[in-house]
């Protein structure tokens, strides 16, 4: 699906995956639009990108979201979107990402994005609370996603990484972003 949404405001939703959105083959463009307390039991709170989603995504606001994997967003299965200027704020993931969560063969661009106040609460082995990025594992393959100008405040969690983790066979490229007070 190749949606285009602009000037929106997503909020209360639930849904297994994808409590605000959920995208498999397609290449939407969302811009200028809100995510806000959405819950997935699943992946992706706000956002589901899972499968071959090539998503242009420009200056949300994705805040108060909740879910098992990726509180605000879960980018799967060769999913490169090109993300900017958007901020996922005061998310919670149960396991792990409570910002966001990028897997299995995807390799987003974020650019100028910021990660603040995120959270990873249930699992003690849980990581990353603002971004975690796992590679292989579940059929997945490397990811290779690039991040830069981001900003990672304030981010906590139960296990690794308190603003970043990557493991298992992920290979981020991070240029000039900037980590503070985040906690592990």
């Amino acid at each position: 699906s190749s949606p285009t949404i602009q000037l929106s405001v997503i909020e209360n939703n639930s849904a297994w995956g994808g409590g605000g959105m959920f995208v498999t083959n397609g290449n939407p463009f969302i811009m200028f639009s809100d995510f806000l307390h959405n819950e997935a039991e699943g992946h992706g709170g706000g956002l589901y990108f899972n499968g071959n989603v090539f998503a242009m995504v420009d200056s949300l606001d994705v805040k108060f979201n909740i879910a098992t994997w990726g509180g605000g967003m879960t980018c799967m299965e060769s999913s490169d979107p090109e993300i900017l200027n958007c901020a996922f704020d005061e998310n919670i993931a149960l396991n792990v990402g409570g910002g966001m969560y990028i897997r299995s063969s995807s390799s987003p661009t974020v650019i100028a994005c910021q990660f603040n106040n995120n959270n990873q609460t249930d699992n003690p082995l849980g990581s990353g609370g603002g971004v975690c990025i796992y590679g292989a594992g579940s059929g997945g393959g490397p990811c290779y996603p690039l991040l830069q100008h981001c900003d990672f405040i304030g981010n906590t969690v139960r296990g690794d990484g308190g603003g970043l983790s990557a493991a298992y066979d992920s290979h981020p490229k991070l240029k000039d972003c900037y980590f503070a007070s985040n906690q592990a």
